[in-house]
């Protein structure tokens, strides 16, 4: 449908032939209002990065079927960034993920992510969304939230709603997704997947321009 960005095995953005899927977004992609998402095939795992305050939790494998987080990140209007300024940057969430074959070959598998936003300082999630919907794009695909490739309307941190913590200072915040794996089966409808995972915490900063230093 169009050119979209996509995953590059180093972890940059690249640009590709590819679909892409954008819709509106306020919780949940049923709602069709709020923060726009992308999401479309990837080209290949990044690399996991290191893991502060707590070992990465891994997936859970039951038998066949398996779903793996394999990289979080948080983009401006420029790709991979961790400092933003809460007014003129950019935000995205995004996620690279990877699923086994057998979830691949159902008749009707679907997702469900959570995206949270921690605060150290308190250890408390500030920003929590939930996002549904049906995995359609392969084995390997990446989802974002937030708009940070425009033109305009970018969804800034104000918009997400981190501030810094006073003028001219700024505030840490970190990134993490929790992803599960469900199946649609007949009658009973959407059933879950014993497949899930917990992405390592990806740290960002929320300033005021010259605080970057």
């Amino acid at each position: 449908m169009d050119a979209g960005n996509t995953g590059t095995s180093d972890g940059r953005i690249g640009w590709s032939r590819t679909t892409r899927f954008e819709w509106s977004l306020d919780g949940e992609a049923e709602h069709g209002a709020g923060r726009r998402c992308m999401l479309a095939r990837t080209g290949g795992p990044t690399p996991r990065g290191a893991l502060r305050l707590a070992q990465r939790p891994g997936h859970h494998d039951a038998g066949e079927h398996r779903l793996i987080i394999r990289e979080v990140a948080t983009q401006d209007q420029r790709g991979d960034q961790i400092f933003f300024d809460p007014l003129t940057s950019a935000l995205s969430l995004r996620i690279e993920c990877e699923v086994s074959g057998s979830i691949v070959a159902l008749p009707a598998a679907y997702f469900t992510a959570h995206l949270l936003i921690l605060d150290p300082s308190t250890n408390g999630i500030v920003v929590h969304k939930r996002w549904s919907g049906r995995m359609e794009w392969g084995a390997s695909f990446w989802i974002a939230m937030g708009n940070h490739w425009g033109p305009a309307g970018y969804d800034t941190p104000v918009d997400w709603g981190l501030r810094p913590a006073r003028p001219g200072g700024s505030n840490v915040f970190g990134f993490r997704a929790v992803m599960t794996a469900e199946a649609w089966v007949g009658a009973h409808g959407k059933q879950p997947l014993c497949a899930y995972d917990v992405s390592r915490i990806a740290w960002f900063r929320v300033g005021s321009a010259g605080t970057s230093a």
